[in-house]
Order: C-alpha cells, then sequence, then structure tokens
C-alpha cells in the first residue's frame, strides 16, 4: 500500500482517504503467467475496487455518479416492470456466481454455506423482493 493518495478521491461515502494495493495473484490457465489485481478500498469498508491494473482501479475509483440537475428535475424512477427485470437479472446473476463458485471452491453450498459476498448478493436480492413487494401493496 503506497501512502500517495493525491490521485484519488475520497471515499465517495464516508469521505475517508483510500487504502491502495496489490491483490492476487492469478496464474493464467493457458499461458501459466502470472497476473495480480490491483485494489483500492476504502478503510471503513464502505466501497471497494479490483482491477487488472492500478491505472483501470485508480480511474473506476475516481468515477462518480452525476450530480442531479440544478433545476431540480430527475429522471423518472423505474417502473415495476423494471424493478422486475432488474430483479431477474440479478437472480442470474447469483445463479452464474454461484456456478462459478461451485466450480472454483468444489463444495456445494447450501450444505457448507455461502462465503461472504455470495450470502450478501442473496440477502439484497432478497431485500430488493420485498422492498418491490411492498411498493405494489402501498400502490393497490
Amino acid at each position: 500500500m503506497t501512502s500517495q493518495n493525491n490521485d484519488l478521491l475520497p471515499c465517495p461515502f464516508c469521505g475517508g482517504a483510500p487504502h491502495r494495493g496489490p491483490g492476487k495473484v492469478y496464474h493464467d490457465q493457458l499461458h501459466g503467467e502470472p497476473m495480480q489485481d490491483f485494489g483500492i478500498w476504502c478503510p471503513r469498508g464502505h466501497a471497494k475496487i479490483t482491477m487488472s491494473s492500478q491505472g483501470l482501479a485508480i480511474k473506476e475509483w475516481n468515477t462518480r455518479a452525476s450530480p442531479a440537475p440544478a433545476d431540480g428535475v430527475r429522471e423518472a424512477l423505474p417502473g415495476r416492470e423494471e424493478i422486475a427485470r432488474l430483479i431477474t437479472t440479478a437472480k442470474l446473476l447469483l445463479q452464474n456466481a454461484e456456478g462459478c463458485a461451485v466450480n472454483h471452491y468444489g463444495f456445494d453450498f447450501d450444505a457448507m454455506g455461502y462465503p461472504g459476498w455470495l450470502a450478501d448478493c442473496r440477502k439484497d436480492i432478497e431485500a430488493a423482493m420485498i422492498s418491490a413487494a411492498s411498493q405494489e401493496q402501498n400502490d393497490a
């Protein structure tokens, strides 16, 4: 980890100075060449970016959403159909991630438990489904 963070924006959630450093070393299965990713993260755990190079990680970390227009006009919130599509897509991505993780770790998550990040994804999807259902009830 370097102490030079002057090229990094602060954490978008807490304003803290981010940490950075090299990540895991991976071996290319085809060529056998080692590759190492690079990470930038909030010291309080609010955000993390992991990319294939330091330059890409810095670019992603420093990317921010556009501020709301000054006149107060905002884009419409997604409708029920779009939310349902997003939840379906999230479920498919989770299933793909589960399959990749099973292939990588080689055991049954239903029996052994999910790694933290997969468990968090499942909880987020369940929370989105509950929120969408309660919004539909409120709209009715």
